[in-house]
């Protein structure tokens, strides 16, 4: 082989080597810029979702506290059975002192058990707790004991959470 023929072919063998690695690292680069915005857009979406459903319970709880305070159970009965129809809620449940479904937008849910791994904590402190599914942002509010609940259910003396909305 000529002097010439091989000073070509190393000339065109280290330009493809050089376009090579650089495709190469224009992937590399691309791909882990797409996954820290995929990742940043993941937890921004999250959080939007933990947002609406915190905005949904609240607005729920309010209403739903003050029919059982002023003892209209049948109105109780069909707000929470009315929250089932709106869009994103997948259920919404009140659970009892023991932590058993009482009342549910979802009729098949009735009678189940708090989370083993959340009952305990949320039936002795008020404070709510989060959790996240594959399938739903789940939020439980511990509902305190107060006057009101006391006035018609006098066993709830001794307890420190009359029930939990969910």
């Amino acid at each position: 082989m000529k002097l010439q023929t091989k000073i070509v072919l190393s000339i065109l063998a280290t330009i493809v080597a050089v376009v090579v690695a650089t495709q190469f690292f224009q992937q590399w680069r691309s791909r882990s810029m797409m996954q820290r915005m995929a990742t940043a857009s993941l937890r921004t979406e999250e959080a939007t979702q933990w947002d609406v459903a915190e905005r949904v319970l609240q607005a729920s709880e309010s209403v739903l506290i003050e029919t059982m305070a002023a003892g209209e159970m049948d109105k109780f009965k069909q707000l929470i059975a009315a929250q089932g129809k709106v869009k994103g809620v997948l259920e919404l449940s009140m659970h009892d002192r023991r932590g058993r479904v009482a009342f549910s937008s979802a009729p098949a849910r009735l009678k189940q058990d708090l989370p083993a791994d959340l009952k305990a904590g949320l039936l002795t402190a008020a404070e709510p707790q989060r959790r996240r599914t594959a399938d739903a942002f789940e939020i439980y509010h511990p509902i305190p004991v107060s006057a009101a609940c006391i006035e018609c259910h006098a066993e709830f003396k001794a307890s420190k959470i009359a029930a939990v909305l969910t």
